[in-house]
């Protein structure tokens, strides 16, 4: 059977209420708001939100001439007149700061896009385009969202993408932009005798950490093409392989399954980014967690 991670000799019972307190809160409420204006439109680290943003939306490639032309009316002048729009700080929207995908789109030259799987809950795709090299903010809304679509091949009858934002206008309520830098996860493993309700918390690289409430419990890696390394920590390292798949988005964060065995067969189930009461309701189902074979 080898070591058990830390050292683990009980099975830790799942307890939803507990969960939520390992959770970490997101830091987003204590950015600067004001109301719009000629000195905010020269402000690059500032976004024009709505109360009740445009929709720009695709569900196939057949709609990209509308996500075209409804990109092209998009004047930030005239939407930061509009009584419902406020210009707020990057800082107070978590999903572009923390995300990977956000960073990203922070980082291009304008113009640029971000587009998210819509809904978010089932469809767990982004897509991010633009810099210097892209001719118009049409042609970066138009790029991001057909990256999006492409990246939801399997879910395509389900599914289409929205535009999160275009240069500094949030093209989508203020609420979407929350982002769980750490998040629920459930460890399960039979064959190691695991049943554990831990922190999973991403540190960039495509790297999670996974914690309890006494410091590391191991680290999953996020490979190319859908594989993952997960690393159990013991008085001798375990380490899985396998893939993961992702099932949508909560809080800005996509939800995953994982399913790993090391090289003696022994299976190990994670799932990452699920609420308790999911977790609890069966959201792992298709995850056994038993040994192979």
């Amino acid at each position: 059977m080898g070591d058990k991670p830390f050292g683990l000799k009980m099975r830790i019972t799942f307890r939803p209420a507990a969960a939520l307190a390992c959770v970490l809160s997101i830091a987003a409420c204590g950015a600067t708001e004001s109301r719009t204006g000629s000195s905010s439109l020269r402000d690059t680290r500032s976004f024009i939100v709505l109360d009740q943003p445009p929709i720009i939306e695709a569900r196939n490639d057949a709609d990209l001439a509308l996500v075209r032309l409804q990109s092209t009316r998009l004047d930030p002048a005239a939407l930061s007149a509009r009584t419902d729009a406020r210009f707020v700080g990057v800082e107070a929207l978590p999903y572009l700061t923390n995300s990977e995908e956000g960073q990203k789109f922070l980082g291009l030259g304008a113009p640029r896009a971000i587009s998210r799987g819509s809904p978010p809950e089932i469809c767990p795709a982004v897509g991010v385009a633009g810099g210097a090299e892209t001719g118009s903010p049409a042609d970066a809304a138009e790029a991001s969202v057909r990256a999006c679509l492409a990246a939801l091949s399997d879910t395509a009858d389900l599914c289409g993408c929205r535009l999160l934002a275009l240069d500094r206008i949030l093209t989508v309520p203020r609420s979407e932009m929350a982002y769980a830098v750490g998040t629920t996860a459930r460890l399960q493993s039979s064959a190691l005798g695991l049943d554990l309700v831990i922190v999973a918390e991403d540190v960039g690289d495509r790297i999670t950490l996974l914690r309890d409430l006494r410091g590391p419990v191991g680290m999953l890696r996020h490979l190319p093409d859908g594989a993952v390394e997960l690393t159990l920590k013991g008085q001798t390292d375990h380490v899985f392989a396998g893939r993961g798949d992702s099932i949508g988005f909560r809080r800005g964060r996509v939800a995953e399954r994982i399913e790993v065995e090391d090289e003696t067969g022994r299976a190990v189930t994670l799932l990452i980014g699920f609420s308790p009461d999911e977790i609890a309701n069966g959201a792992g189902a298709s995850v056994s967690g038993q040994p192979k074979g």
